[in-house]
């Protein structure tokens, strides 16, 4: 027990060793009373974990007081201040490990100050303070009750009896004359001095009232003990027991001589055993010299304490000449009973009670297993020596002999088999003295020796399953292959067989006795008998010379044998026979012996019942002569006295708590004053009342309180509060957990707390909960943050995050969003809905809900048909949804306003008009014509509504313009151009051909999509589409060929290489001049970076190689990223700055694979329900995935495979949103202006911009275009001050121009079309953007604009004029670049293949890109891969570590949203986050966890108190998490460790074990456990120790203590036991839970 004070006895150096949190804490107390620090004494040398000195303060010397003690006792104390807690914790605060340590030390002070024996001292008690309910049932003994404190009034009648009366206590006063008479006085009362001389006679004796201490030593002779008498051995001390001594001559000294028997004995037979007293024994030996006289005498045949040992353990009936049968069937008889067994020293551990338990003790013939019989499968037979001897040397026969050897080295060289005649290898037993090494399996369960048979001769042992301990013997078998055994089993060290080595010299003697041994074998049942009895037959063998004397006196010995009961009680009293045998002992029976002293024990014998009890209370009787005076008193108020006794059993209580008793005497005026200030009645006490009296009033059942003036109700019988009205509670009213305060008279409010949470319940009433005030708030529970108000005007306030979120308002009630797209949230199954109601009449509402995973509004109006849903600005409709699906504009100059700068207008101001003032305006169709209609003209004009591209007279023409001025207009009979008509070749019913050659001496000018066509089948095609030029060969199965000795690539200025193909060396690519990639004889070089505009597509399966493991990909000015793979580990290095990895989605799923969570960019979070996008952040708010309904037929819906918002009124769909279009199903109408002149609609099998009002259809834009539906062909085209262009078939046929129109056609040639001039082009293209030429040295295709597109047929190839090739282009999309005709680079359909090096160059920038699925491969084995799948992205490492360094600043693991999921700093810590908040970070000292809310609790310990929680949550029993601790050194395993693990076991909860690892070991061994239910266990039974010999547990505290050595033995018997240690008041109790028995100890009080 903790040391928590010191006592000292004034005067004394008064020092204390006790630790304290502070020195306030150090009390000191003189004699009881408290003493001040500071003014009556000083502490020096205090220390908080050491204690100090206390100096009492002497101030006489000033003329001051001396506060120093001459005497009484000093007592100093801690008493630890626990008002407040050293540290308090808020919200969010860190916790140290400091302010820990400091709460748990004030906690601890205070539960060991507790613990302190005799704690509470008077001086803690207030006056007062003690209730009747505080004192417990018995608990005032006599010892606490002041003298002259208790009177008659505190005695009930009769409680008093002669217990409660101590010595002298009564005398003559206190009687009544002639009040006592005979049943005042009890049995034995009376002594000898109470009587009168001659005042007992022969009438006053009545039988059995004369005892032995009645009668003078030696007053009794012969002849007053009639000759017939029979003595009761009860009536000679010692007790004889009920045997009568019944005599025929003298008892003198040295012999009795005897007929009959003394108390059932034979004195004859024992008088031999009292001839061995020495004549010279004195009366006044002690036991002690008697005992050792006796022992020491070798000759003296008296029986020592070894031979009642031994004759303790014979049976009553014993004879020489019992069989085994009848030693079984007297072990097995209820002679004996266990009573018996424990009054007579027997020792129980050889007695049985059931002829099971007994077999195990006896042999006979069918319980035997003798040499040659067959050893059965049971447990109820015993093997002889002979037979287990044979049966040894069967078993090694069958299994081919046993070989021993020393250690794993000493294997045999040759096969040890011994019985290999005729039979297969294998069998023998090979031992193994001891391991000189811890030997471990290295494959499986296969240990290879490598010297095992020798230097450098393997030996190899299979079936090891676990490690063999050094030190440690084991078996092998031998197999049918030389030096391979199978493991057998371990047999213990060597040293544990020291036992028998110790005694060498007694197997020694047993070798030389085999003669001996032999006739042993002979008598195997007898041994076998003994073997039962062993521990009697040892103590036999320290006798061997009584046994020789015992053996000269066989008969004698049986005759004894026959009395074996008698004589276990003799042998109890050996002590008592020894004082009979002295002289004066002797004489006295010589007396007892007469005729006279006989006839007197006849009659004592007659009252020997009366006798035996006043012998029992002998020293009363004493005491009680010596009090006669109170004895008379006592009489004198008999009636008390018998009161006192029919409480007995009060008393004896009263009398085991004698120091409560002594407590309550010594504040026996606290209790008076208790008494008169607590009372118990059917009626409230009208006396000796003071304010604060306590009364509990048995009629009510309640406490009442006494206010001064009138009794008041306090609290009921069952611990509630009484009713009453008009108390005032000044202070606290403190309930448990679990405790309510009810309110009403069925209870039906309550108020409490469970331990966990606080409740005002009302659910018990029928009525309502009211909570009245003028402003009602709701808090957190620090009141730092509001959660709700109630206002006295009524209004109601939500908060959340001590921010106002809702509010009640006069005229409802009105939310506050912090974000655009928050705000009023409701949660609703499918079909739950938000309803407002027209107070007017209810059959007008409008409903919002959620019409399966898409949100619906709906007109809920059920009384008239019209079911219009309206959108209305103040008190006008400004647009409407039609009953019919019709989406409506009511208000001409209203506008459909499109694109994010709404761009396109669609409005009725008069005219119907759609304005586009941005970009291209882009009329598609779909498969069908597309019909503008108009009550009159439709006009097409540019942005600002001044020029026309395109008029549509009514009924009339089509004017086409250019620049404002009409160009084409269509008449009756055909077309008008005005201006200048161009065209090569103008065919307008098909093509025009040139059959011959056209000689062209300067440029060729060419249209747009007119081609250049040569080769007899117009293979070889040259054109410009108006974006691309073209130099495509159509024929098949033939490459398209360039042939030079050098292919150059330049831009229009020439002033840029851009790529170049070399004859006989490499094919090079330009940029600004620099080269950036060539192929080589090894492959192919890039320097710089490798990239695109776009995006680098490695195909499927490709990969992008650095070729060796010193390559390295960079990037950055100074190349700090690099990404390498070393031959070991890939490495992802970071040289300076942060190295942030950011993924595109970042994603939460469950186990299963489904989707929960994850984040987009821009800070996009998207949430999910079974798989499915529910819920989206963007930056304008929040988008739902699912159906917003108003009812079942009328909603709007989010289509999340379309990406559309659908329109449903009716349950028909009337419109839908994309992000690319607002459309409407067939014959659903966008209606525009007041009249809905303007309508735009498809009726199923057209498409219709119908103006049915007054006015034009106008249509302005900077361009206008009209193309087929999919968008592949133009067939209308208009441009701000440009052409206006027709189209067939996407080909151009008409385009206006400043002069006019220009018509094309094809030209087409049978020939060469030959340039004879060098600086002479052709030009294709409108801008001529593709030109073809040769400038006298070189030969040229120019792009101006857009790309160049080279096509063939077939293959195409770039060669040199000597046909060297360096690109070829092979149909189905392969691309091979050549090096001095040699492949290096390759395209495939999984990505591209480089023959030799690809090297990227330093100092440059760029990006490398790879699309989802195509991997950067690193490491000559591939062996580190970094790719995108199309949702993830990935880093996978197959060899070796994976290395992420960065150089002097953090490394950051990010979402895409920038929020921090893992941070590296350099030196310090790795840091854990959530939701951008730290979690976990490692330090110096081992990791730190951050964060958690709950409050911690026994019962609800939670997972988020900055706690580490680990859950496989794999659904499956016998699986748990664990925390090991890695302990590998010099001196354990290369997997040494330990740890905590769980284990769910299903139904019967969890587990938690403790591992740790032995030396020189790898794994961890479950040590111990804390089972479901909180038990601790070993994992071992009888294989730990909890302390050892040097390092020891200063207490242990437990409730029953159990002993169990259950599968083992101890070391001094040999047996095992169960034993359970129990705490009683006053003592302590041992029960034996084998056999049943119980104990009690002996205990000594020492202080």
């Amino acid at each position: 027990m903790a040391q928590t004070f010191r006592e000292y006895n004034a005067p004394a150096t008064y020092s204390f060793t006790f630790p304290s949190y502070q020195e306030s804490d150090v009390k000191v107390r003189v004699d009881g009373v408290l003493k001040t620090a500071g003014t009556h004494y000083n502490i020096t040398s205090y220390n908080t974990t050491g204690g100090g000195t206390v100096v009492f303060i002497d101030n006489s010397g000033s003329g001051g007081t001396n506060h120093v003690p001459s005497s009484g006792v000093v007592r100093i104390y801690r008493d630890t201040n626990v008002d407040s807690a050293k540290a308090d914790y808020t919200a969010g605060s860190s916790v140290k490990a400091a302010d820990l340590n400091n709460n748990h030390k004030q906690l601890l002070f205070k539960a060991q100050e507790e613990q302190v024996p005799n704690l509470i001292q008077s001086y803690d008690i207030d006056a007062e303070a003690i209730e009747t309910s505080n004192i417990k049932a018995d608990a005032i003994v006599n010892s606490k009750i002041a003298d002259d404190q208790i009177d008659s009034e505190h005695y009930v009648a009769g409680s008093i009896d002669l217990e409660h009366m101590s010595a002298n206590s009564i005398d003559s006063d206190q009687y009544v004359d002639g009040s006592i008479d005979e049943v005042h006085i009890s049995n034995s009362a009376v002594s000898q001095n109470k009587l009168a001389d001659n005042s007992v006679g022969t009438p006053e004796l009545i039988n059995g009232s004369v005892n032995s201490d009645k009668i003078l030593d030696g007053t009794i002779v012969n002849a007053d003990i009639n000759a017939s008498a029979a003595i009761a051995g009860t009536k000679i001390s010692p007790d004889f027991g009920s045997q009568n001594i019944v005599t025929t001559g003298t008892i003198s000294t040295g012999s009795f001589t005897t007929s009959g028997t003394v108390d059932g004995r034979d004195i004859a037979a024992d008088g031999t055993k009292l001839d061995t007293i020495e004549s010279n024994a004195k009366d006044d030996q002690t036991a002690a010299e008697i005992r050792a006289l006796v022992d020491s005498a070798s000759d003296s045949n008296v029986f020592t304490d070894a031979d009642h040992s031994k004759l303790n353990g014979i049976e009553a009936s014993a004879t020489a000449d019992q069989t085994s049968t009848d030693i079984k069937g007297l072990l097995q008889s209820d002679k004996l009973t266990l009573s018996e067994i424990s009054t007579t020293s027997l020792d129980s551990r050889y007695y049985t009670e059931t002829e099971s338990d007994a077999r195990y003790f006896n042999i006979s013939t069918g319980d035997t297993i003798k040499d040659g019989d067959t050893f059965p499968d049971n447990d109820t037979t015993i093997a002889t020596t002979a037979a287990i001897n044979d049966r040894i040397i069967d078993l090694v026969d069958d299994v081919g002999g046993f070989v021993p050897i020393a250690n794993e080295t000493s294997f045999p060289t040759t096969n040890p088999d011994i019985n290999l005649s005729g039979v297969a290898k294998g069998g023998t037993i090979v031992s193994v003295a001891a391991a000189s090494t811890a030997l471990t399996a290295q494959s499986g369960t296969t240990l290879t020796i490598a010297n095992g048979r020798g230097t450098g001769n393997a030996v190899i042992i299979t079936g090891v399953t676990a490690t063999i301990p050094q030190g440690f013997g084991f078996l092998v078998e031998t197999t049918a292959t030389d030096h391979t055994y199978a493991f057998h089993r371990l047999v213990p060290k060597a040293t544990e067989v020291t036992t028998v080595a110790g005694i060498s010299s007694n197997i020694t003697t047993v070798g030389n006795n085999t003669s001996n041994i032999n006739t042993v074998a002979g008598i195997d049942s007898n041994v076998t008998t003994v073997a039962g009895i062993s521990g009697n037959v040892t103590t036999v063998a320290g006798v061997a010379s009584n046994v020789t004397t015992v053996a000269g006196i066989s008969s004698d010995v049986t005759a004894v044998a026959n009395d074996a009961t008698d004589i276990g009680v003799v042998a109890g009293k050996a002590t008592e026979i020894g004082r009979l045998g002295t002289a004066d002992a002797v004489a006295d029976m010589n007396t007892l012996g007469t005729t006279a002293i006989v006839s007197d024990m006849d009659t004592l014998a007659d009252i020997s019942s009366n006798i035996s009890t006043v012998a029992g209370v002998a020293s009363n009787v004493t005491t009680v002569a010596g009090i006669s005076s109170n004895v008379t008193t006592v009489a004198n108020n008999n009636s008390n006295v018998t009161t006192v006794a029919g409480s007995i059993s009060n008393v004896n209580t009263t009398a085991g708590s004698i120091s409560n008793v002594n407590t309550v005497a010594s504040n026996i005026s606290s209790v008076n004053n208790f008494a008169n200030q607590y009372r118990i009645g059917s009626t409230n006490p009208t006396t000796s009342l003071d304010t604060g009296d306590l009364f509990f009033n048995t009629t009510t059942d309640s406490l009442k309180v006494y206010t001064g003036s009138a009794w008041v109700d306090g609290v009921t019988q069952t611990g509630d509060f009484a009713l009453k009205t008009g108390n005032t509670f000044t202070g606290s009213n403190i309930y448990n957990d679990n405790v309510k305060a009810k309110f009403g008279t069925d209870s039906d409010l309550q108020i409490y707390h469970t331990g966990s949470n606080s409740f005002i319940d009302e659910s018990n009433g029928v009525g309502s909960l009211y909570v009245r005030t003028n402003a009602c708030q709701i808090q957190k529970s620090a009141g730092s943050e509001t959660m709700a108000q109630f206002l006295s005007d009524g209004a109601v306030n939500l908060y959340y995050d001590n921010s106002k979120k809702f509010e009640t308002t006069s005229i409802g009630a009105k939310v506050t969003a912090t974000n655009n797209g928050d705000g009023f949230v409701v949660t609703a199954g499918e079909g739950g809905a938000v309803t407002v109601v027209d107070q007017r009449n209810a059959a007008y509402k409008g409903t919002f809900y959620m019409g399966g995973s898409a949100p619906v509004i709906r007109n809920h109006n059920t009384s008239t048909s019209d079911h219009t849903l309206r959108i209305q600005k103040g008190t006008t409709f400004i647009a409407n949804f039609d009953g019919t699906g019709n989406f409506q504009l009511p208000i001409d100059d209203q506008k459909i306003q499109l694109g994010a700068s709404q761009d396109l207008q669609i409005y009725h101001d008069g005219n119907s008009i759609i304005d586009n003032d941005t970009n291209d305006l882009i009329i598609r169709c779909d498969g069908d014509d597309v019909k503008i209609l108009a009550q009159d003209d439709i006009v097409l004009r540019d942005n600002d509504d001044s020029t026309n591209f395109i008029h549509c007279v009514n009924g009339g023409s089509v004017d086409l313009y250019y620049n404002g001025s009409k160009k084409l207009n269509t008449k009756s009979d055909g077309v008008l151009v005005s201006g200048e008509l161009q065209a090569t070749t103008l065919d307008i019913n098909g093509s025009s051909h040139l059959d011959g050659a056209v000689v062209v001496t300067g440029n060729i000018d060419m249209p747009d999509n007119a081609k250049v066509l040569l080769g007899t089948g117009d293979d070889l095609e040259i054109y410009h589409d108006g974006s691309h030029s073209y130099i495509k060969d159509v024929s098949a199965n033939q490459p398209l060929r360039i042939v030079t000795s050098d292919l150059q690539f330049w831009n229009e200025a020439e002033s840029h290489l851009q790529a170049r193909i070399i004859s006989d060396a490499q094919v090079e690519l330009y940029h600004d001049n620099t080269k950036r990639f060539e192929t080589t004889a090894g492959g192919a070089l890039i320097t710089g970076s490798l990239g695109t505009t776009d995006t680098l597509t490695v195909g499927g399966g490709g990969h992008i190689k650095t070729g060796t493991d010193t390559g390295k990909f960079f990037s950055g000015a100074s190349n700090d990223l690099k990404l390498y793979h070393d031959g070991t580990n890939s490495y992802l290095e970071n040289d300076t700055g942060d190295l942030i990895i950011k993924a595109a989605f970042p994603t939460f799923q469950a186990p299963n694979g489904e989707t929960i969570l994850n984040a987009g960019q821009n800070g996009a979070v998207n949430l999910y329900y079974d798989n499915s996008k529910k819920l989206e952040t963007t930056s304008t708010g929040v988008l739902v995935q699912g159906r917003y309904a108003f009812d079942t037929d009328n909603y709007i819906t989010c289509n999340n495979t379309a990406n559309t918002l659908e329109f449903v009124v009716g349950d028909a769909n009337v419109a839908e949103f994309s992000s690319s279009a607002l459309k409407f199903p067939d014959n659903k109408q966008v209606a525009l202006g007041t009249g809905n002149d303007l309508k735009i609609y498809h009726d199923g099998s057209d498409s219709f911009i119908k103006d049915a009002g007054t006015g034009g259809l106008i249509i302005n834009s900077n361009a206008f275009f009209v193309n087929n539906a999919g968008q592949t062909e133009n067939m209308i085209k208009a441009t701000e001050n440009g052409a206006v262009e027709l189209y067939y078939d996407h080909t151009k046929k008409l385009e206006t121009t400043a002069d006019g129109a220009t018509i094309s056609g094809l030209l087409a040639s049978t020939g060469n079309i030959q340039i004879n001039n060098d600086t002479a082009k052709i030009r294709l293209g409108a801008s001529q953007d593709l030109e073809l030429f040769h400038d006298g040295t070189n030969s040229n295709i120019y792009n101006a604009s857009g790309n160049l597109r080279i096509r063939a047929a077939n293959n195409l190839q770039l060669e040199t004029h000597d046909n060297e090739m360096h690109i070829k282009c092979v149909e189905d999309g392969q691309v091979e670049l050549y090096f001095n005709n040699s492949k290096k680079v390759e395209t495939t359909n999984t990505g591209a293949y480089v023959y030799g090096d690809l090297g990227f160059g330093i100092g440059t920038t760029g990006n490398l890109f790879a699309g989802d699925g195509d991997k950067i491969l690193l490491g000559n084995g591939n062996d580190l891969q970094i790719y995108h799948d199309g949702t993830d992205t990935y880093i996978d490492n197959h060899q070796g570590d994976l290395f992420i360094r960065g150089d002097g600043d953090d490394i950051f693991l990010k979402a895409v949203d920038t929020k921090d999921s893992v941070r590296c700093r350099p030196n310090t810590s790795v840091d854990l986050f959530y939701d951008d908040s730290l979690k976990l970070e490692t330090a110096s000292t081992g990791i730190r966890i951050h964060g958690g809310s709950a409050d911690w609790s026994e019962t609800n310990p939670g997972t988020t108190v900055g706690s580490i929680h680990l859950d496989p949550n794999n659904g499956n029993n016998n699986f748990g998490s664990a925390i090991t601790f890695g302990a590998s050194d010099s001196n354990n395993g290369t997997d040494a460790h330990a740890g905590i693990y769980t284990r769910s076991d299903g139904s019967y909860g969890t587990k938690m074990y403790f591992a740790t690892t032995s030396s020189y070991a790898n794994g961890a061994y479950a040590r111990f456990y804390i089972t479901e239910t909180g038990h601790v266990l070993p994992t071992v039974n009888n294989a730990y120790d909890l302390g050892s010999s040097s390092y020891r547990w200063r207490n242990i505290y437990t409730n029953d203590l159990h002993l169990s050595n259950e599968g083992s033995s101890n070391e001094m018997d040999g047996t095992w036991g169960d034993w359970t240690m129990q705490e009683g008041e006053s003592d302590l109790f041992l029960k034996n839970n084998r056999s049943g028995k119980k104990y009690k100890f002996n205990l000594t009080e020492v202080s």
